[in-house]
């Protein structure tokens, strides 16, 4: 059963490395980040070598406990830690005055930024075409194109 766990674990956090490399690649908002911090030696490129020790110190950061398998619990922790240090960041973003607490004017405050940038015409509203050209704009910046068929029609 631990064999299993362990399996797994790595599985999970072999495709989470994959991942990166993949948003490396596409330059996303991280990808230049993450492929640097893959490239240990900073030739360029990242080989399966990296890509094991950057698997094993992933690896240790899950498992708390340091017995060599990652638990649900840990695992779990782990994911849990992650989500409350983003949400601290979120928070403290939209938290403008930094008094600790946000009022319903800072409350989803990039959602006006938002809308501003899709009324692409400034007429205070914003129509299904809009609406259309700022998610493929979106797309095309975080370097996805069109999704599915008829997504460019």
């Amino acid at each position: 059963m631990k064999s299993w766990m362990k399996v797994i674990g790595g599985a999970v956090l072999g495709l989470s490395l994959a991942a990166g490399i993949a948003v490396a690649e596409n330059q996303g908002p991280r990808g230049g980040k993450m492929f640097d911090k893959l490239d240990t030696n900073g030739d360029g490129k990242i080989t399966q070598e990296e890509m094991a020790a950057a698997r094993e110190a992933r690896f240790a950061k899950v498992d708390a406990d340091g017995d060599g398998f990652v638990t649900q619990e840990e695992m779990t922790a782990h994911m849990m830690a992650r989500h409350e240090e983003r949400m601290k960041t979120m928070f403290e973003r939209q938290d403008a005055d930094g008094d600790g607490k946000l009022a319903a004017g800072e409350f989803g405050g990039h959602g006006a930024k938002m809308f501003e940038m899709m009324d692409a015409d400034g007429d205070g509203a914003v129509t299904k075409e809009e609406a259309k050209a700022a998610r493929e704009k979106m797309r095309a910046h975080h370097g996805k194109g069109p999704r599915g068929p008829g997504a460019g029609e």
